[in-house]
């Protein structure tokens, strides 16, 4: 009350009835582009209905309309001749009246109580909604377009320095060749993107399932200082820049994915620390589900090195210790007291170790990759000595599991609209703009 007596002091009646007018138009333009694009989602949830209906009604002939039908046809219905038939146009009446609706209802009377709503409501809202239409749903997480540019950005990124040969920047590389059998660069690219996109939503996921506590907001706060420090030392421009830069689109969808990251090492913390929370009662379920991006296995090393000062090892002897330690794994001795008894790697914890490719000695990572869960390996030899792995499961068994009980819902076709080229063109030339106005900046600063 005291705040609104000292604007009023200061402000003539009719400046005071201005600026409530101002304010008022202001909010109802945000409350109608809110509800446009609940309208726009609404369209896209009457799509999916339509795409299922074709499937039901006409079984296994529906793949001839390739997810088209007469509600959301945009290239016609693929099989007839485009000359002979006419499009169907797209059904606006249900967009338009919906529109129609949204208007009168603040035209009405309502609005003064809307108005106050949404003024007390809508910037914490807007900044929870992530920009984007959804692409792909995971129990009700969202990943939109603008979360898959990020995703297929860092995948493309991969894919060029595995198979960028003579060629220097990633615009430059034929994303559309077939590079397997039916499938381009593109198509390899989109998929490891989605299927990253799912894997981490259902991590998250994981944890609220497990009942792990996680402050968003805290974190979602945390992320804001750090933008708002970048902003004050650079400027608004360059951090968004610096943003898009990065396949991130945007400052707030750059402060989305610093969220995300901290949720997802929350998650993963927890499951190090609360790991029966996460696992079914039953393990031997997991048995179905070995991870194909990684792998968790303990190991016994029969080490091979000298100690300094010491006199160099016996390796026909390591060997045939190995050989009797492997022998009695196989046997069905319990191999945790193997491990406990034998093992000369001073890193390995009781948990293991987890990792991913690349990430230990070649022969190492081949063998447990190839192993089932609960398996165990030959002999494996490294500079390090002879291994005897047990692979076990871990999160990468346990995310393909939770994926499995998960409700996913993918939009192919919108999916299918991103292109890789014109992704990566448009990440370069923000790339560029950013360098520039950095250097700018440096250049004034001296």
């Amino acid at each position: 009350m005291d705040e609104n007596k000292e604007m009023q002091n200061g402000m003539s009646e009719a400046e005071l009835e201005e600026k409530i007018l101002q304010d008022v138009s202001e909010k109802i333009a945000e409350a109608a582009a809110e509800l446009e694009e609940e309208i726009a989602e609404a369209g896209d949830a009457a799509e999916e209905i339509a795409e299922e209906t074709v499937e039901e009604y006409f079984g296994e002939d529906a793949d001839a309309f390739d997810g088209e039908t007469d509600l959301m046809a945009e290239d016609g219905v693929e099989g007839f001749d485009e000359a002979e038939e006419e499009p169907i146009p797209e059904p606006k009446w249900i967009t338009i009246k919906l529109r129609n609706l949204v208007l009168s209802l603040v035209g009405t009377a309502v609005a003064g109580a809307l108005l106050l709503f949404l003024g007390l409501q809508i910037p914490a809202w807007i900044e929870s909604i992530p920009e984007g239409k959804t692409v792909a749903t995971v129990d009700g997480t969202a990943i939109t377009d603008k979360d898959m540019e990020y995703y297929i950005y860092a995948e493309a990124m991969e894919y060029f320095q595995e198979n960028r040969g003579t060629l220097s920047l990633p615009t430059e590389y034929d994303w559309s060749k077939e590079v397997e059998e039916g499938k381009t660069a593109e198509d390899i690219v989109k998929e490891r993107a989605l299927e990253t996109a799912i894997s981490e939503a259902v991590t998250m996921n994981m944890g609220e399932k497990a009942g792990m506590e996680w402050d968003e907001k805290e974190a979602t706060a945390s992320a804001a200082m750090q933008i708002s420090q970048m902003e004050s030392v650079y400027g608004e421009e360059l951090v968004e820049l610096n943003s898009k830069a990065q396949g991130l689109g945007s400052t707030k969808q750059y402060r989305r994915k610093v969220v995300q990251a901290q949720h997802l090492s929350a998650v993963e913390e927890d499951m190090e620390t609360n790991p029966d929370n996460y696992f079914p009662e039953d393990k031997a379920a997991l048995k179905d589900y070995p991870g194909t991006e990684g792998a968790s296995v303990k190991h016994v090393l029969i080490s091979t090195e000298a100690k300094e000062g010491e006199e160099p090892v016996n390796v026909e002897e390591k060997r045939a210790l190995a050989e009797e330690i492997l022998a009695r794994a196989k046997a069905g001795e319990d191999f945790d007291a193997l491990v406990a008894e034998y093992n000369e790697d001073p890193g390995q914890t009781e948990k293991g170790y987890t990792f991913g490719p690349g990430e230990m000695q070649e022969a190492f990572e081949e063998a447990a990759f190839a192993l089932g869960i609960d398996e165990i390996s030959g002999i494996v030899e490294t500079n390090y000595g002879y291994h005897i792995i047990k692979r076990i499961p871990g999160k990468y068994e346990l995310s393909g599991y939770w994926k499995a009980q998960s409700k996913i819902k993918v939009k192919e076709r919108a999916i299918k609209k991103i292109s890789v080229k014109e992704l990566l063109e448009q990440i370069e030339a923000d790339t560029e703009a950013f360098q520039a106005m950095y250097q700018e900046q440096q250049g004034g600063a001296q």
